[in-house]
């Protein structure tokens, strides 16, 4: 059905990298007067060394995130939306097949993002939580969010 989203884990070699540099560029960079360049200077080899998620609706990307494995936990950074197709459902398939993927085959033990602050009743809807005090990030404030899943889902969470 053409309007049906599907979601898969790219590389930087897939054919779709181009259009999720793009989608990233256009929500989360251009708006906060980041270049391409300035990114990988402040993150350099990130978009190597990331696992790349996109999602496709009709062929053309609307959503992405990356996904950093560091030891047993993994940060889930540049997560966007097109911002037309935002309350649709996209994020939260989004962040759910990042979830299968971090919890399920990859038996992390937790996650974290650097959260926008409009953004931190999205993450908090499915079950992650604040931790500490917000902080300026590239002049506009954020929140620490987190998410414990595998075994320490069930036990109390880390503060």
């Amino acid at each position: 059905m053409k309007d049906e989203i599907e979601v898969e884990r790219i590389d930087t070699h897939h054919p779709l990298y181009g259009a999720e540099s793009a989608l990233r560029l256009h929500v989360l960079l251009d708006p906060v007067g980041y270049s391409v360049e300035r990114f990988h200077k402040e993150f350099p080899g990130v978009d190597d060394t990331a696992e790349h998620f996109v999602v496709t609706r009709g062929g053309s990307v609307v959503g992405c995130a990356l996904l950093i494995v560091e030891g047993d936990a993994g940060k889930l950074m540049q997560m966007a939306v097109a911002r037309a197709l935002r309350g649709g459902g996209i994020g939260s398939e989004l962040l759910a097949a990042i979830e299968r993927r971090a919890f399920g085959e990859l038996g992390l033990r937790g996650l974290y993002c650097h959260a926008r602050a409009e953004a931190v009743g999205f993450y908090s809807r499915r079950g992650w939580r604040r931790v500490g005090a917000p902080f300026d990030e590239v002049g506009i404030r954020h929140w620490r969010m987190e998410k414990v899943g595998g075994s320490l889902a069930a036990g109390p969470a880390a503060g």
